[in-house]
């Protein structure tokens, strides 16, 4: 019986620290992942922008800037 009472521990001690995690660190780290996506997605935008600029400039068509 030694070997249950050591896996309920193990498993006691696992479940509180998954309560821990999604209770404290989860908000924290969504808001990390919405700053990260938020940033890629404004250089992706700069970066086809660039590329179209530039695509423009070597086929001789001028933008209207």
């Amino acid at each position: 019986m030694k070997g249950y009472d050591d896996l309920d521990k193990r498993l006691s001690l696992l479940e509180q620290k998954l309560d821990l995690i999604l209770e404290n660190h989860l908000a924290h780290m969504q808001a990390d992942m919405n700053f990260i996506k938020k940033f890629l997605i404004g250089v992706s935008i700069a970066v086809v922008i660039e590329a179209v600029y530039i695509i423009t400039k070597f086929n001789g068509i001028s933008l209207p800037l």
